[in-house]
């Protein structure tokens, strides 16, 4: 469905497609709106100003998926995807769908039924970039090192945060 901006009015359906829990709704870079579709476990892609149907990017199976639920476009421009049900986040070529690995590995730092994650832009940050990951139990901090990679920090962990200005967001 398709609201006016600035009053509300409804302005007719958008997309149409038998969608099974569709949870993530994300447009991507290439200006197409991006579907998160839980039950299939697959990510569907639609034209950005007319609503027709693309293809599937990310197909079920693909980078073992269960129950994915959010979906955000990272600063390298890969897509990002939260898999409620393994306790990951699965990271793909926006082009192909190809799978690119685990951003967040299953079982790792006690992240736990991702839901929604964005990334905070480097502007202002001491460390860049940021990600931050929110699962049932907890929000999760995630950023760069030169050691190992990513490092997380749970909230509950975080004994001296890095200094940053608040953003509200809303899911």
């Amino acid at each position: 469905v398709r609201y006016d901006g600035a009053t509300g009015a409804l302005l007719g359906v958008f997309a149409t497609m038998n969608l099974s829990q569709p949870f993530g709704l994300r447009f991507g870079p290439d200006g197409h709106l991006y579907v998160v579709s839980g039950n299939s476990a697959s990510v569907e892609r639609f034209q950005g100003v007319t609503g027709a149907y693309v293809d599937t990017i990310v197909p079920s199976g693909t980078g073992s998926l269960n129950l994915p639920i959010g979906a955000v476009f990272g600063p390298d421009g890969n897509l990002y995807v939260a898999s409620f049900n393994n306790s990951k986040v699965a990271r793909f070529d926006p082009a192909t769908g190809a799978a690119l690995g685990d951003f967040v590995t299953a079982g790792s730092g006690g992240l736990t039924g991702p839901n929604f994650m964005l990334f905070r832009p480097a502007s202002g940050l001491p460390i860049s970039p940021l990600a931050i990951t929110v699962s049932n139990s907890e929000v999760a901090l995630w950023w760069p090192t030169a050691a190992i990679g990513w490092s997380l920090q749970a909230t509950s962990q975080l004994t001296s945060p890095p200094a940053w200005s608040p953003v509200v967001h809303s899911v």
